[in-house]
């Protein structure tokens, strides 16, 4: 069964390309996950993807996940943003 409530959320937050949020990590929690989703999710950036229920241990797994990746920087207008991940193919 295909999760659309959290793609369709995911893309409503990335589709404002000048908020602050365009680009912040995004975890998504799906409860069926199929694969036309998951890659749906991935492809609008999600950073993680974990799915119910969810222990303690495996949310802090999937956080730390967010949290420890090294991320690049740029300025742009005057401000300074990270750099967009690039999705792989070998995830998939």
């Amino acid at each position: 069964m295909p999760d659309n409530g959290s793609t369709k959320c995911l893309a409503a937050i990335r589709s404002f390309k000048t908020s602050p949020f365009a680009k912040a990590p995004v975890l998504v929690m799906m409860e069926k996950p199929d694969r036309r989703s998951v890659v749906q999710a991935a492809k609008l950036g999600a950073h993680e993807i974990i799915t119910k229920p969810i222990s303690p241990n495996n949310l802090w797994l999937h956080l730390s996940g967010i949290i420890n990746i090294p991320r690049k920087y740029r300025e742009a207008n005057g401000s300074i943003t990270l750099v967009p991940r690039a999705i792989s193919n070998s995830m998939f």
